[in-house]
């Protein structure tokens, strides 16, 4: 699934101003139409607020965030309420989605130029002063301009003279892809707030977890674990309590283990030694 953004901004950088945007484009509002007309066009709350009455995209699937539960029982039927870009993008590619799209505000804006693969500019000949919002800095090394379209004069419809561009992030090796993510994954983690102390249910040492994600072990019946390793320790001591047994030597009374399937023989021994000196005593009798 490609991930895209899609926005406009003026020479300044500036995308809004007081949760709306600043400018009349037609062309613009009919570019961003024609491209994500068919798909899964991702928002955040303001973002969506900020949408005339009743807030419909037609032929378009909506997907608002927000972390607040009361805000997403204000939402229409129509709208797809997620809690974190992570889980939009899953439930988009779960439904088959080929290209998602970004759409706005900032924080949307920023995250997604994390790892979004192309982005569809309008680049507005205008500079709007005032307080205003701007587009997230773009690391100019990662990215290439592949199409530029005008610039196109102003008219009746717009406002301003304007210009179209097509940006795809350059080819990375896996390593820098990984990075990325890992800071996207960090950037997500410091949003967290709400932290509690859990103690580990292999080693029984005492560490911070988010409380959604202790919330959501409980929920499901996982065991909570300061590491994976912690883990894989502890699964691997019950699976080796369950698939062996604890034996006494007839020979020389030495404990041993042996695997479980084995149990129902009548004799036990430690070694092929203490078999055979148990085995010539017998014959002896």
């Amino acid at each position: 699934m490609i991930i895209s953004i899609i926005a406009a901004l003026d020479e300044r950088g500036t995308i809004g101003q007081d949760n709306r945007i600043p400018w009349r484009q037609a062309a613009d509002l009919k570019r961003f139409r024609h491209l994500t007309s068919g798909h899964y066009v991702v928002m955040g709350r303001r973002t969506y607020e900020s949408l005339p009455q009743p807030r419909v995209l037609p032929e378009r699937k909506m997907i608002v965030l927000s972390t607040t539960d009361e805000f997403a029982r204000t939402l229409p039927n129509h709208v797809i309420h997620q809690r974190s870009i992570f889980s939009a993008m899953e439930y988009a590619e779960k439904a088959g989605e080929t290209e998602l799209f970004l759409i706005g505000g900032w924080e949307v804006y920023m995250m997604g130029l994390l790892f979004a693969d192309r982005m569809y500019l309008t680049r507005v000949r205008a500079s709007t002063k005032g307080k205003v919002t701007k587009f997230p800095e773009i690391a100019r090394r990662e990215w290439e301009l592949r199409q530029s379209a005008g610039p196109y004069p102003a008219d009746a419809h717009n406002q301003h003279s304007y210009t179209f561009e097509l940006h795809e992030r350059l080819t990375e090796d896996v390593l820098t892809a990984r990075r990325r993510e890992k800071r996207l994954r960090q950037y997500e983690a410091h949003r967290i707030r709400t932290m509690t102390d859990v103690v580990c249910e292999g080693c029984g040492v005492q560490f911070r977890r988010a409380l959604a994600d202790v919330n959501s072990s409980i929920k499901n019946g996982r065991q909570i674990f300061c590491s994976n390793s912690c883990a894989a320790k502890t699964r691997n001591a019950l699976i080796s309590q369950l698939t062996t047994i604890s034996c006494t030597c007839e020979k020389c009374g030495v404990q041993f283990t042996r695997p479980a399937s084995l149990s129902k023989n009548k004799h036990h021994y430690c070694s092929k030694a203490c078999y055979r000196a148990d085995l010539k005593r017998v014959r002896n009798l």
